[in-house]
């Protein structure tokens, strides 16, 4: 029997009797306390599943938003193309004001088959593919006449904003359009707004420039 005198005897007694030392603890410590660890175990478990939800909730809003930009984009590129088929309306419809601003009187705007049958002409077989086709899909072919009475042609490219593949796009198809009728051909780009990045090759008359009224574009 162990003779205790001081708290460190009581310690050893209760380090060498763990059912002592257990029955002290029921006894000193209230239930509170006795249950604290069961408590915080259940706490991480409802925590631990609590986020599992959460997370699984934004795998959720992440395929939502990733299914949303893609709606957007496929929006957007929808509008482009609407944007540039209502801008292609627009120039039909001031064609005689683009031959104008050139000093030319408006014939007529050639029809696509007829633009279609100059791309088939023969001798056209050094031309890349690509560049007929872009050729025939030309935005506006105008046939004009200039002051001497002399037929010529306006090649237009349509975009809402004009940009640098216009350019090259309208002076290309010119050159092929003088290259199949042997008549002068002037390469326009038209649109509401323009790329700053095409203001040279306007500026040296590679390329002439015809601005679209806002009201082109309002609806009635």
């Amino acid at each position: 029997m162990h003779s205790i005198h001081t708290i460190e005897d009581l310690i050893g007694v209760l380090d060498d009797n763990p059912r002592w030392l257990e029955a002290l603890r029921n006894r000193v410590l209230p239930r509170e306390v006795l249950e604290l660890p069961r408590i915080v175990s259940n706490l991480a478990g409802n925590a631990d599943q609590r986020f599992d939800r959460v997370d699984q909730r934004m795998d959720k809003l992440d395929h939502s938003m990733d299914k949303l930009d893609h709606r957007v984009d496929r929006l957007e590129n929808d509008m482009g193309v609407l944007r540039g088929a209502h801008a292609r309306n627009a120039a039909i419809e001031y064609a005689d004001d683009i031959a104008d601003e050139l000093g030319l009187e408006m014939v007529r705007v050639l029809p696509g088959a007829e633009i279609r049958t100059l791309a088939r002409l023969k001798g056209t077989k050094d031309i890349p593919a690509n560049d007929l086709r872009s050729f025939r899909a030309a935005d506006l072919i105008i046939e004009a006449k200039d002051g001497k009475g002399e037929t010529c042609f306006v090649v237009v490219e349509v975009s809402f904003t004009a940009n640098g593949r216009d350019t090259h796009r309208a002076i290309r198809n010119a050159g092929y359009m003088y290259r199949f009728t042997g008549k002068r051909a002037f390469p326009v780009v038209t649109g509401l707004r323009r790329d700053d990045g095409i203001r040279r090759a306007i500026a040296s008359g590679d390329v002439h420039w015809y601005q679209l009224a806002n009201e082109a574009f309002e609806v009635e």
